[in-house]
């Protein structure tokens, strides 16, 4: 192989590891509100339209709401949602992680995209490993011939 092959070879092994490491992040996110995560009914206090920061803003509709936290007792919270989220009445149901601040969502907020690209992620990762593992093997110990 030549260098820029294996330049190329090493950029996309790089981008997949960032790749992998902000979808274990995401994912694991998730999976504390799947093992530890409560639901709550909350109250709606206010909903105005804002923005997300940054050089590609945004529109969003930002959702504050009062609930009871089973660890605490009450907590006021806010959730910033897509700008065509339908706009909730009075009342909603959140999850939360119960004695930790700001780590409530609304229900259904959820990112399975993060998961589904995490164990995209290993699946790869698993992949080339074994193709190292068996490139590896073949250099040290030849080509083996099957009958």
């Amino acid at each position: 192989m030549d260098e820029e092959e294996e330049l190329k070879k090493f950029k996309w092994l790089l981008v997949a590891v960032i790749t992998f490491l902000i979808s274990t992040y995401y994912s694991w996110q998730e999976l504390k509100f799947l093992v530890w995560g409560q639901t709550a009914q909350a109250t709606v206090t206010n909903t105005f339209e804002t923005s997300s920061g940054g050089r590609r803003s945004k529109p969003l509709l930002a959702v504050e709401y009062t609930f009871t936290d089973s660890a605490t007792g009450p907590r006021s919270e806010r959730d910033d949602v897509p700008i065509d989220w339908p706009v909730p009445e009075s009342s909603v149901t959140v999850q939360y992680l119960p004695g930790v601040a700001d780590s409530s969502r609304l229900n259904g907020r959820s990112s399975r995209s993060a998961i589904l690209i995490f164990l995209a992620c290993v699946g790869w990762l698993g992949y080339q490993g074994f193709k190292l593992y068996k490139e590896a093997n073949e250099a040290v110990h030849g080509r083996k011939k099957r009958r």
